[in-house]
This record gives structure tokens, C-alpha cells and sequence, in this order.
């Protein structure tokens, strides 16, 4: 619950209208009454009838078209057409704003509007009947409305407030027996080894981050403004894949290591990176093409995780090294660029911000995006020996309870840093469910009460799930599909602890696309590829896994490594260490070969180490001077190896 500081009218959560919010809804309300006098002035006492028309111009967008309602019925029928076509137009640019982060294209369509009114040849229509009564109705009906809407506003927030106080009494009630189902579920000790299953759906990501870094088959490149952007398949595939190699690949580097590196730098495409220019003009007003320094946690705080995960996940910290990740502009400018420094941009726009939490895009906070950049500051502070966010958490927390959750005591989806407006509860289950993945780690008393909410609204009396809260639309590539609101809330149940919730996410993500098979690999015909993702995340994910995962230090490994590059030759279900041993599970990736020997390089040995080796051929062998070896095995379905050291 939030502190009582923060909530001064007595109600259980501050409501999303912090200092932030109140100035900058003020802000707008006050530019609005502006234009609203200026047009009213001109509209009382401008002598060209024209400039009156401009007066209703700027008080409603396409309104100084009602000036010329009167006369001829096609004239008249002409103007309504265009008033209302500037309307549509002004609510276009505002689906671009929120879509695109372009903020001049309604403001412009209102403004061209106006003018258009104003210089249009034929005469206004200004008697009190016909078109002439627009400079009477129209003024006095936008001056009746606002308070009516204001009320609205106000109306609805008390309703919130009452579900609020619910909300958090529920949460109250039911936060000792999820907490301890959550800590029960820490608890368990994770499967010894990936299924045959688990290996051929792994291999729809694998099969994509093993092309060469410049290919991108298999990839969807429908825009990349929003959702189905690349450069989000590409940080939720490294995701997944870091998960798995925690949870059971620990001791694999080879091609698993290489295909986490290519999902990385791919986002150093520039075909990837390139929407950030035009983004970044049309809604900071500012030209500089790169993505990492202002205001873009979706590019560079996503990519910080990306790389805070492998680097977590496999030990291995070159993306740290000093311009490890600069981006080439194909016009010759280079931006140096590493995880330090993603991570230092992402505490720059935290300090930058008003709202402490930062845009994901030009004007736009979403705390799911800064909840992912978290995390890569508390892998950063861990890899590294710092304390950042120790000191960033308390105020993030209460930023988030002031200023981007609802008084009901759900999280905004987003707001605008310009305006204070934020949007409404869309995307049911997975947009209240999904944070909860990374807010575990950062703010695991906060995800336990989100994850307490969502879970009461998307179950049916029965304990079923109730479908019609899950978005009916695959975010990941704009079909009409559920499979990122089934993976995305699985995905949630399992960081959450709720084994219950994660098996009726993911059975109902079979019935809806069911998997198909097809040379070996796993898929869903009606699922995007970010869906494939993070239904995988859902998979190989833990209780607290983020947590766990960000919590690593980036040791160097205790023992040896498989470092095979055999792919999809050899699947590697499982490597470990058990004391003094490297202990693998490995299948043939192709059953058909009729001759199942393989060559397994290995390292990270002593140099000149002894070993003995059970499962392969030569039983027994000895390390170069640089720590490697090769053993020599047949793969006929399961096989067990075992390395001793």
C-alpha cells in the first residue's frame, strides 16, 4: 500500500494525479482556455467575417467550417464534410502521437484547419439562423461541455477510489498465502534436463539467432513504431534463451552462447535502430539519429536487459567492453555505445524525467519499459560491485504510486509526459499480469500486489479463465490472435510463483494455436514470433527467476564448458556442474543420420588437466596448454555424459 504521505485524501492509493500530473494537466487545460478566449474574442469582435470563422477554428478542431453551414444544402453538406474531416484528421494525429510519437501532426491539423476556414473566398453565412448560429452554439456548447466532461472525470475517479479501498483490503487478505506460495515455489529445484519438446520449441528462436547477423528471415517486419517492432523479437528471443541457459544450460557456451550474441547485435542494424531519427524529431524536435541518449528506454533500456541477461546467464562480459555495442550510421557517423553506457542513459532519463520514471518514446511513460530497464540496472550494479538502484528504487516506487497508478491501484498503461493524460485500462489480463515479471525483481512487494489483482479478474468462479479479459488481438503482429495474452500472463504466473495460473495460460494457448511440427521445430501458425518468445520465457522461466538471474554475479564458470558450434546437430538438453563434474544431456538433432558420432569440443579446463569421461568413447583424456579438449560420442536419442575433473 502506498505511504500515508502520499495520499492526503485518505485513499488507499495516490491515483495516478501526482505534482507531475496535476502541473501538466494544468498546463494543457490552461492552453486550451486560450485558445478558447482568443477564439472567442474574434468571434465577438472581428470585423471579417472570415477571421470570426478562424475564432471557431481554433476552438474546436474543423469548427471554422461551421461558419459556412447556411445557404445552398450541398455548400452546406460540403463544409459539414470538411469540419468533420478535420476532426477525423485532428484524431488520426492523435492514434500517430500515441503510435508514433509524433506530437506536431495534430496540432498541426488544427491549426490548418482554422486557416483553411479562414481563407476560403466565399462569404460566412453570419445571421443567427442556418450556419451563422455556429458562432452561437458552437462557443456555448464547448463551454457547457467542458464541465460536464470535467464531472465525468471527477465521478469516475471517486468510483475508483471505492474500488481501490476494495482492491486493497483484497490484497491485504490474500498477500500472506501468495507470498508464501510465491516463496514455496523459489523453493522448488528446477527439472533436471529440457524435454525432447522443450529442445524442438527452443529451436524456433534458435534457428532465427543463428543466421548470419545481416539476415532476418523468419523475423516479422510489419512497422517499427510499436509492438511488432524487430527490435522487440530480437530482446524477447535473448530473453527467453537467457532463462533457459540459467535454469539448464549453465555449463553450454558453443552456438546457445553465439545465438544471444547475434540477437544482440542485431539490434545493431541499422535497419533496427533507424525509426529512432524521425521519432525523435517529430516528437523532440531534435535531429540527432541516436537512440541510446534521450528519452528511448524501449531501445536502449530493452537492449540493457538483453545484454544484463546473457552477460548474467553465461558469464561472459564483452558487451562491456568499451564501444561493444556502437551502432554505425550507414551516412558514416558512429555512436559508441556498451552496456555501461546504456546503463548510465538510463539513469540519466530517470534524473531527467519529471515523472522519475522515463518516456519509452517521445512523451511516453510506460512502466513496464522502465520495470525492464530496472532490471538491467540491478544486474549492472551486481556485475559491476555498484549500488545504483538501492538508491533509485525508493523514489521509482513512489513515483509509480503517485504519478502512474490508478486510484483503483492499478498501473497506468502509459501517460504523457506533455500533457498528463494517460491512457485507459487496455489490454485486459496481459497489460495488468505482464509487468510482474520484471517488477518482481525490482519491486517484488509491488508485484505481489499487482499480480494479487490481475489474478482475481482474469479467473472465472470456477477457476477457469475468464477469456474475454485477454486481448483478443497478438500484439506482437496485429492479428487477431490471444497468444501474447496467454504467453504473456503464463509468463507472469511463473516469475509470480502460481503454477495454477501459468497451466491454464498455457493450455489455453494450445487450444487457441495449437503447435505444429515441422522439420524438427515447434510453432504456432496464429502466434507472432514475439508470442513464441515469451511463451518460451513462460517455459524456461522460475519462481523469482529475474530476480535470481539479475542477482548472478558474472563469475567466471567452476569447471568446463561444451562449447560445440554442432547445431542443430546436437541439442544440448541440459549441462551442469555436480561437484567435480560436467554432467550433459544431449540428443540428435537430426534422428535420420545413420552414423550418430560427434566430436564434442570442450573448455575451460586446467591447462594439461586430466579428465575421465563416462558416455563417450575414449573414457579418459587430458586438456591442451590453453584448456581445451575434444571427446568423441555416439548420439542415439538420450544420452548422458558425464566429465570428471
Amino acid at each position: 500500500m502506498a505511504a500515508a504521505e502520499d495520499n492526503p485524501d485518505g485513499s488507499p492509493y495516490p491515483g495516478g494525479w501526482g505534482p507531475s500530473t496535476r502541473r501538466r494537466l494544468f498546463r494543457l487545460a490552461a492552453i486550451y482556455a486560450g485558445l478558447y478566449g482568443a477564439g472567442l474574442l474574434l468571434v465577438w469582435t472581428a470585423a471579417d467575417p472570415g477571421w470570426r470563422a478562424f475564432g471557431l477554428g481554433l476552438m474546436l478542431p474543423g469548427g471554422g467550417f461551421l461558419a459556412y453551414l447556411g445557404g445552398d444544402p450541398l455548400q452546406a453538406a460540403l463544409h459539414l464534410a470538411l469540419a468533420a474531416g478535420a476532426l477525423l484528421g485532428f484524431g488520426l494525429g492523435l492514434f500517430l502521437w500515441f503510435a508514433t510519437g509524433n506530437a506536431l501532426l495534430a496540432p498541426l491539423v488544427w491549426l490548418a484547419a482554422a486557416l483553411a476556414a479562414l481563407a476560403m473566398s466565399h462569404p460566412v453565412i453570419c445571421g443567427p439562423s442556418a450556419g451563422g448560429g455556429a458562432f452561437l452554439w458552437l462557443p456555448g456548447g464547448i463551454a457547457g461541455a467542458l464541465p460536464l466532461v470535467a464531472a465525468a472525470a471527477l465521478a469516475r475517479r471517486a468510483l475508483e477510489r471505492r474500488a481501490g479501498r476494495r482492491n486493497a483490503l483484497y490484497v491485504e487478505a490474500q498477500r500472506p498465502a501468495q507470498g508464501e506460495k510465491l516463496r514455496a515455489a523459489a523453493r522448488e529445484t528446477a527439472p533436471p534436463e529440457l524435454s525432447e519438446d522443450d529442445l524442438a520449441r527452443l529451436r524456433f528462436l534458435l534457428d532465427r539467432a543463428l543466421q548470419p547477423l545481416d539476415a532476418f528471415e523468419g523475423f516479422q517486419w510489419i512497422e517499427q513504431f510499436q509492438t511488432s517492432a524487430v527490435r522487440y523479437q530480437l530482446c524477447f528471443a535473448g530473453y527467453a534463451l537467457a532463462f533457459a541457459q540459467a535454469r539448464y544450460l549453465p555449463a553450454f557456451r558453443g552456438y546457445y552462447a553465439r545465438a544471444q550474441r547475434n540477437l544482440i547485435d542485431k539490434q545493431r542494424d541499422h535497419r533496427v535502430w533507424r525509426y529512432w531519427q524521425r521519432e525523435n524529431l517529430w516528437g523532440n524536435l531534435r535531429a540527432d539519429a541516436d537512440p541510446v541518449p534521450r528519452d528511448n528506454i524501449m531501445y536502449a533500456g530493452f537492449v540493457a536487459a538483453q545484454i544484463a541477461y546473457y552477460q548474467a546467464a553465461s558469464g561472459d562480459l564483452r558487451f562491456s567492453e568499451p564501444e561493444a555495442f556502437a551502432l554505425r550510421h550507414p551516412g558514416g557517423r558512429t555512436y559508441a555505445h556498451d552496456f555501461h553506457g546504456l546503463v548510465a542513459a538510463l539513469k540519466a532519463g530517470w534524473r531527467r524525467s519529471p515523472y522519475l520514471l522515463m518516456a519509452c518514446e517521445p512523451n511516453w511513460v510506460y512502466p513496464l519499459c522502465n520495470g525492464i530497464g530496472a532490471t538491467a540496472v540491478m544486474a549492472h550494479d551486481r556485475q559491476f560491485r555498484e549500488a545504483a538502484w538501492p538508491a533509485i528504487g525508493p523514489g521509482f516506487r513512489a513515483a509509480l504510486h503517485r504519478e502512474l497508478t490508478t486510484p483503483a491501484g492499478r498501473l497506468v498503461p502509459f501517460r504523457s509526459t506533455y500533457t498528463g493524460i494517460a491512457a485507459p485500462q487496455i489490454g485486459g489480463a496481459v497489460a495488468e499480469a505482464f509487468p510482474c515479471v520484471f517488477y518482481g525483481a525490482a519491486l517484488p512487494e509491488e508485484a505481489l500486489r499487482l499480480w494479487i489483482l490481475a489474478r482475481r479478474d482474469m479467473l472465472t468462479a470456477e477457476d477457469g479463465l475468464n477469456t474475454r479479459r485477454f486481448w483478443p488481438i497478438d500484439t506482437g503482429d496485429y492479428r487477431f490472435s490471444r497468444a501474447t495474452s496467454y504467453a504473456g500472463v503464463a509468463a507472469a504466473a511463473v516469475q509470480m510463483g502460481d503454477a495454477e495460473v501459468a497451466g491454464l495460460a498455457l493450455a489455453a494457448l494450445e487450444t487457441a494455436c495449437p503447435s505444429r511440427s515441422r522439420g524438427g521445430v515447434v510453432h504456432r501458425e496464429r502466434a507472432s514470433v514475439w508470442a513464441h518468445a515469451v511463451e518460451l520465457m513462460a517455459r524456461f522461466g522460475a519462481a523469482e527467476g529475474v530476480a535470481e538471474l539479475v542477482g548472478r554475479t558474472a563469475a567466471v564458470a567452476p569447471g568446463p564448458v561444451i562449447d560445440t558450434e554442432a547445431y542443430p546437430d546436437c541439442l544440448v538438453a541440459a549441462a551442469d556442474w555436480q561437484g567435480r563434474c560436467l554432467r550433459a544431456v544431449l540428443y540428435p538433432g537430426r534422428p535420420e543420420r545413420e552414423d550418430g558420432s560427434f566430436t564434442l569440443p570442450l573448455s575451460g579446463f586446467a591447462p594439461g588437466a586430466a579428465f575421465r569421461c563416462e558416455g563417450c568413447a575414449s573414457g579418459a583424456g587430458r586438456a591442451d596448454e590453453t584448456g581445451r579438449a575434444e571427446i568423441t560420442l555416439r548420439l542415439s536419442g538420450r544420452s548422458l555424459l558425464r566429465v570428471r575433473y
